[in-house]
């Protein structure tokens, strides 16, 4: 016994999302600050300028 099992587009599921122009610059932006602080954190224990407290 099979079930007949109609095909689903799931392009109807629901309405399509985007970010708004604002929203897409407020994201970038502090994606940005928080990889460059990430790196630059990175870079001064690297170079030794932080450091762990012993």
């Amino acid at each position: 016994m099979t079930a007949s099992v109609p095909q689903i587009d799931f392009t109807e599921l629901g309405p399509e999302r985007r970010f708004s122009q604002p929203a897409k610059r407020i994201f970038v932006t502090v994606t940005s600050i928080w990889v460059a602080a990430t790196v630059s954190v990175m870079l001064l224990f690297y170079v030794g300028v932080l450091d762990f407290i012993n």
